[in-house]
């Protein structure tokens, strides 16, 4: 059953990999999503068999049929990275008890509230590998995107905040997940329906700060704005070793193209790919991470 549901979801990742395409070349464009997929050369509609996620690029050799221009790279590594974060997400949700018990348990509510809640987080990861590729692409975050996902971070921390506040959730996590372990809290316990806002608010003045003390200079005007998508998600106190964790790759990038001479010390660099870096890597390393951290001052 596990098997089927890894391959299953990462099959789905896959097919929303190729949607997301869509939506990053099309918006660079001012385009439309709708409407069937085309050559972006010689504007070819494309046949079904144009479109298998991965598998096409190869077999058409990685040119179009018709004009043999080549296609980008981009459209098989999104679709393959995609279905691998599909496959990881569900992976990291396993290591929870509750979650297996509730998912393949006889109970259909516990089945609809752990589907749920894996549903909400695939959402969460199409959202920001569409932020990451377009901010890498064109050094601007993709604002439609980026609202949908905060709307529906806001809804939905907003509702189960409300359940957990007056005690109505007792047999399900009512905040999301604690990503760096059972038993774990950074300076302060805090709430669990207080724990997305203290995350989103901390993300946001760190970042609002950046930007406005640099005149957008060091930090875009849109990473705040990221930010309280990344706090929103993660909580308290994830969200402080997802932010130091984008830092730190973010200066280690910054440092090695510099000495391979491929940007100077005024090049700019978007930092929403580290953003979405440090948030994914917290959820799937985070306890791994803090753990190993922890140690070498244990």
């Amino acid at each position: 059953m596990i098997f089927w549901l890894d391959f299953f979801l990462f099959l789905l990742g896959a097919i929303v990999g190729s949607f997301l395409n869509v939506v990053i070349l099309r918006s660079e464009k001012g385009e439309k999503i709708t409407g069937r997929s085309y050559c972006p050369h010689c504007h070819k509609k494309l046949s079904w068999w144009e479109l298998i996620p991965i598998l096409s690029f190869f077999i058409l050799r990685g040119r179009c049929l018709k004009c043999k221009a080549k296609i980008s790279w981009q459209y098989p590594l999104v679709e393959f990275f995609t279905g691998l974060v599909f496959f990881l997400i569900f992976w990291r949700f396993s290591q929870f008890n509750f979650f297996l018990s509730a998912l393949l348990g006889p109970a259909l509510i516990s089945n609809f509230l752990a589907g749920f809640l894996l549903f909400l987080w695939l959402f969460y990861s199409a959202v920001l590998i569409a932020i990451f590729v377009y901010d890498l692409r064109q050094y601007l975050i993709l604002d439609n995107v980026l609202t949908l996902g905060l709307i529906g971070a806001l809804v939905f921390q907003v509702f189960y905040g409300f359940l957990a506040a007056f005690n109505l959730l007792k047999f399900y996590p009512p905040s999301g997940l604690n990503f760096l372990g059972p038993g774990f809290y950074l300076f302060f316990k805090v709430p669990a329906y207080l724990s997305p806002f203290l995350g989103a608010l901390f993300y946001f003045l760190v970042l609002g700060l950046l930007a406005y003390g640099t005149k957008g200079r060091a930090m875009g005007y849109g990473d705040p704005k990221l930010g309280l998508f990344l706090g929103l998600i993660l909580g308290w106190p994830a969200s402080v070793v997802a932010l130091a964790l984008s830092f730190l790759l973010g200066g280690l990038m910054g440092g090695l193209l510099i000495s391979l001479k491929k940007k100077g010390l005024k090049s700019y660099l978007p930092f929403g790919p580290f953003l979405v870096l440090g948030c994914f890597l917290t959820i799937f390393f985070g306890d791994i991470i803090l753990k190993g951290y922890l140690s070498l001052f244990g």
